[in-house]
Parts: structure tokens; C-alpha cells; sequence
């Protein structure tokens, strides 16, 4: 990994991000790898948890936004940067366009990073004064509500509805809807 954050969200530089690192077989040269402690049921040490820490959470913002940081000031274009976890990386083995959980061949992070962190790249970019008006899509997962994802995206269920035609809140898994 390139960085690592402690419980208390101290933010451990592991491998400059110069240097490729392990973290996800087949793209550890052109990846920044970020981690944290923690994630697993403390009484099992198996299941998957969410079990960061408010430190954490604010950590990890602070250690994307540096490799954003680096990225920009090192020639790399910010716009293309997408937020993944590892278990993001894994095969859509029905091809539905959705990593589904029993597609999984790990289970970290043990949150779901895409939507969590999908506003970091474009806020950077804001604040850098580049437009990013570009529209954002969403691929409804198994449980989502129009409601679920509004919040998510800290956006009004009229919104998605209305940038979508929609008449009612019928979605279903695996449709795609635009968000933005």
C-alpha cells in the first residue's frame, strides 16, 4: 500500500506513490492503494465490518485529497481518477454492470467506496476552479430506494426523478440512472 491510516487516523506513508505498491493483483503499477485498520469482525477476525473510526473517515478524505494532490502536480490528468475499492476490481461475472457481493473475491473495503468518495474528484477540481458539470450515472444496486441514493449523493429524490423522467419512484437492480 501506499498509505495507511491508524485507528486514530494518522495517515502512515507506506510507499512514496512514485513507486508502484501491493494492493490489487494486475494494478498495483498505475494505482494508488490506500488503506486502513481495521474492517473485519473483531470476535470472528473473517467477516467484513465497517468498523472505521470517525478519525478514519476523515483521514481517508485527507489522504485521497494528497493523492489527488500528487497526481495533479506530478502531470496526471485528476479528471480521469476513479475511486474504487478492491473489491471493485472484481469480475462482473454475470455481466450485469454490478459487482454484486457473491462476485466478490474480497470483501475490502468493508463499505462501499464508489459512491462514498465518488464527489472527491470533481470537489477537487472545483476548488481548483475546473468545471466539472459533467453528468454522473448511478447503476441501482439490490436495495437501493431513489431515497438511499438521493442521500448518498446528497441530492433531492425530485432531482433524480426529474433528470430521469421518471413519473414514479420505480427503479430497478441493475438500472442506469442519472444522478446529476
Amino acid at each position: 500500500y501506499h498509505l495507511l491510516i491508524d485507528l486514530d487516523g494518522n495517515i502512515l506513508e507506506v510507499t512514496p506513490f512514485n513507486l508502484p505498491s501491493n494492493g490489487v493483483a494486475g494494478h498495483n503499477a498505475k494505482t494508488i492503494h490506500i488503506c486502513y485498520t481495521g474492517g473485519v469482525d473483531k470476535a470472528t477476525k473473517s467477516k467484513a465490518v465497517d468498523s472505521r473510526t470517525p478519525a478514519q473517515k476523515t483521514a481517508l478524505k485527507e489522504a485521497i485529497n494528497r493523492a489527488l494532490k500528487w497526481i495533479d502536480q506530478n502531470g496526471g490528468n485528476v479528471s480521469k481518477i476513479k475511486i474504487k475499492g478492491h473489491r471493485d476490481f472484481s469480475p462482473d461475472k454475470n455481466g450485469d454492470g454490478i459487482i454484486a457481493s457473491w462476485e466478490r473475491i474480497k470483501e475490502c473495503p468493508s463499505f462501499d467506496a464508489i459512491p462514498e468518495y465518488s464527489h472527491m474528484v470533481s470537489d477537487y477540481l472545483n476548488k481548483k476552479g475546473v468545471s466539472t458539470s459533467a453528468s454522473m450515472e448511478y447503476t441501482v444496486r439490490a436495495g437501493d430506494t431513489l431515497y438511499s441514493i438521493a442521500k448518498l449523493y446528497g441530492v433531492e429524490v425530485s432531482s433524480i426523478m426529474a433528470l430521469n423522467q421518471m413519473r414514479y419512484g420505480n427503479i430497478k437492480t441493475g438500472q442506469r440512472i442519472r444522478i446529476k
